[in-house]
C-alpha cells in the first residue's frame, strides 16, 4: 500500500490524523514501540567524526537507510577543527561491526567510535 492510497483510504474512513499507523495499530500514547522498552538495553552508541560541511549527514543516513539499518536516535554537534560529531543509538545486532566498518570507508568520515554507556542519550532521553 503506498502513502497516497493509505491517506485517502483513511480519509475515506474519517481515521486520518486519529494517530494510527499503516498497520492498523496505535502506538501506546504515541511513543514509538522502539522507545517504550528500557533505555540502554540492547542499544548500541556509536560516534562518528565526520567532515564539517552540510554533505556528511546525507552521506551517513543513505548508507544506514540501504542497508536498513534502525536508527533510534541521531545527534549532531559541532566539534574542533571545522568536523562534526555525529552521535548514533543503534540497536545490538549482529550486523553492527559491518556496519561500522562500511560507516567508516565514507569519504566524508574521519572515524567511527563504539562508546560505552548511553553518552548524551541517557540525558536527553530521560524521563
Amino acid at each position: 500500500m503506498t502513502v497516497d492510497s493509505y491517506r485517502a483510504a483513511n480519509r475515506q474512513s474519517g481515521q486520518e490524523g486519529e494517530g494510527t499507523e499503516p498497520s492498523g495499530q496505535a502506538g501506546a500514547a504515541g511513543i514509538s514501540p522502539a522507545l517504550s522498552e528500557p533505555i540502554g538495553q540492547g542499544k548500541a552508541v556509536l560516534e562518528l567524526r565526520v567532515a564539517g560541511h552540510s554533505g556528511s549527514l546525507p552521506q551517513v543516513c543513505g548508507l544506514l537507510a540501504r542497508r536498513a539499518f534502525p536508527v533510534e536516535a541521531m545527534l549532531c554537534l559541532p566539534a574542533s577543527g571545522g568536523w562534526q560529531s555525529i552521535w548514533l543509538l543503534v540497536p545490538e545486532d549482529g550486523r553492527l561491526g559491518q556496519l561500522m566498518r562500511q560507516v567508516g570507508k565514507l569519504g566524508d568520515v574521519l572515524d567511527v567510535n563504539r562508546r560505552d554507556g548511553l553518552g548524551p542519550f541517557e540525558t536527553l532521553m530521560a524521563p
